[in-house]
Parts: structure tokens; C-alpha cells; sequence
């Protein structure tokens, strides 16, 4: 017991060390590119949010788990949806007799290409595919239906209270000045991007840590790949939460011989 003890407690102290900062002469002479993703957001209202929010069932198209039935929700096709957060409720899957279906749960991931999340309905220990009549739950949304980007530079360094600096290939600033959003899935835009005095996008290092500067501000450190000459921050100016609900019926089987190939209708 004693040496588990020992154990746990040496992990723990592992797991509060702070991140070794990467050496400058390493970053600098390394450079890395980015692919570029330039964000396009747009001001929407909730009422717009919602007439665009869609909810449909759909069928899996993957050679595992070909003609899976899922629920997908398609969002509105805008940057501000790679920010979105998605929980999809429990689902009731029912027979045509009313009665529940059992079921397994998938949870898909956000598909930035399509603006979309989904999740999908397995059985536990078959591959046979789910057959129900209709399938009932919800969707929560968390939204930014507001986002703005602050572009700044060593000397324009945006409000104070941001108290950016950036040095080379360092870059702080006070931790919780901004409302940044964590993006969805897989989606390769970035709420915190770096460019070099080119304008050319910098790979962004994976050192990141966040701690009390002698100035006596709680700061969140990052490092590109080169010298930062111009940054770009997205923040969300305001979040709206909504929940959809949806009772719809499968969609119909795609055809044999398809598998591991998009519907025609994509």
C-alpha cells in the first residue's frame, strides 16, 4: 500500500511540474508553416440560429458499420460554428408498436467540412444494423453568435487588460481577458493564430502553460515555430444556449455495393 501510495503521489507532483518552455535558437531556426484557415463569422440573432439549425436522420456511409442509422444536426455554415458545443441528449428509439428499442450509443465528432455533429445508434454485441420507427431526444447548443478576432502586433498590443507581450517566438497575455473558444472536432482553424512579418501563419508549438508572472499576472504562455510579427485572437462577444428537439424516422437503407463511398446526395 505504501509503495502505491508512492506512486500516486510521484504523479501527481509529475503532473504539477510546469511545461518546459522550448529554447528560442530551437523555435527560430526550425520554422514551421501552417496551413491557413481564414475564418469568415457572421452576427447572427438566436431566431436566425435556429431557423438554420437543422436536425435529420441519416445513415453511415463507412465500410465498418455501413447503413448505421445516426441523427445528425447540420449548423449554420459559418466559422462561427468550428467554436460550437454540441450534447445530444439520450435518445428513444421506438418500434412501430410504440415500444423501446434498445440500443448502444456512438458519439460522432463535429465535421468542420460539413458543419455537422452526429451520433449514431449500434447494437451492444451485433453488427446487425438498429431497425426502429422512430427515434425522439434532443439536441443542446451552445453557440457564439457573436465573434470578433483582435489582430495585434508587438506595437499595437490591444486593451490593457489583455497585457499581451510577444517576444520572438513567445507570446503571453492575462488569462481569462478574453473569451476564447476551444474548437470542435477536428476543425484546423485555430482561435489564436501567428504570422510572421511575411504573413506567412506559424505552426504553433506545443508548449503551453498558464502562471503568475512577477508583474503579478496569471498568464497563458504559448510558442510559435519562427518570430510572431502579427497575432490574431478570436473571441466570442456573446454565446447563446438553445435546445432543439427532434422526432424523426430512419432514413431509408443506402444501397449494397456503396460501402465506404459518400450518398449521392452529398
Amino acid at each position: 500500500m505504501r509503495w502505491m501510495g508512492g506512486v500516486a503521489a510521484l504523479v501527481l507532483l509529475a503532473g504539477t511540474c510546469p511545461a518546459q518552455m522550448p529554447d528560442r535558437d530551437v523555435l527560430t531556426r526550425k520554422i514551421q508553416l501552417e496551413e491557413d484557415e481564414l475564418p469568415s463569422f457572421r452576427t447572427l440573432t438566436e431566431a436566425e440560429l435556429r431557423a438554420e439549425i437543422q436536425i435529420r436522420s441519416a445513415r453511415s456511409h463507412a465500410v465498418f458499420g455501413y447503413n448505421t442509422p445516426e441523427v445528425q444536426i447540420l449548423l449554420p455554415k459559418t466559422s462561427n460554428s468550428h467554436y460550437v458545443d454540441v450534447e445530444f441528449s439520450e435518445a428513444t428509439l421506438l418500434n412501430a408498436a410504440g415500444r423501446k428499442v434498445p440500443y448502444e450509443l456512438e458519439r460522432g465528432v463535429y465535421d468542420s467540412a460539413k458543419y455537422s455533429d452526429e451520433i449514431r445508434f449500434r447494437h451492444a454485441n451485433s453488427e446487425q444494423v438498429v431497425s426502429y420507427a422512430r427515434a425522439r431526444g434532443s439536441v443542446k447548443v451552445k453557440y457564439p453568435i457573436a465573434v470578433s478576432t483582435l489582430k495585434l502586433t508587438p506595437a499595437e498590443a490591444g486593451p490593457e487588460e489583455l497585457a499581451l507581450q510577444i517576444d520572438g517566438p513567445y507570446v503571453s497575455f492575462a488569462d481569462g481577458a478574453l473569451d476564447i473558444p476551444d474548437t470542435a472536432g477536428f476543425s484546423k482553424l485555430m482561435a489564436i493564430r501567428a504570422y510572421d512579418a511575411e504573413g506567412i501563419r506559424l505552426e504553433r508549438h506545443g508548449y503551453s502553460e498558464t502562471s503568475t508572472d512577477d508583474d503579478g499576472i496569471y498568464r497563458r504562455k504559448l510558442a510559435f515555430w519562427g518570430n510572431v510579427a502579427r497575432l490574431e485572437i478570436d473571441a466570442v462577444d456573446h454565446w447563446v444556449e438553445i435546445e432543439v428537439p427532434y422526432d424523426l424516422e430512419p432514413a431509408p437503407l443506402l444501397p449494397a455495393g456503396r460501402e465506404g463511398l459518400a450518398p449521392e446526395s452529398e
